[in-house]
């Protein structure tokens, strides 16, 4: 989960200070979230992990799994856009 959470903090911190501020190109911008982050943030891998944990009679933590991810991940975005809108 942590790096789906650092992840999104760092595309809402790009977002403001790269898209929002001009910071950076359109170009520069598309690279770093679609290639690195992209690539670092494993969609797949944090689906994989849902289905193993319920596959392995774990469907209550597979479930809280799932929403934590999911909410931790879009409050980080929201730091990130945040911290990246203060300077």
């Amino acid at each position: 989960m942590a790096p789906n959470v650092a992840g999104s903090f760092l595309i809402g911190l790009l977002y403001a200070v790269g898209i929002e501020r001009g910071g950076l190109s359109p170009l520069a911008y598309t690279a770093l979230v679609g290639g690195f982050l992209g690539s670092f943030t494993t969609f797949s891998s944090f689906s994989l992990e849902i289905l193993r944990l319920a596959a392995g009679g774990h469907a209550a933590l597979a479930f809280g799994y799932a929403v934590g991810s999911v909410v931790t991940g879009v409050a980080a975005a929201w730091m990130g856009l945040w911290v990246g809108r203060m300077g």
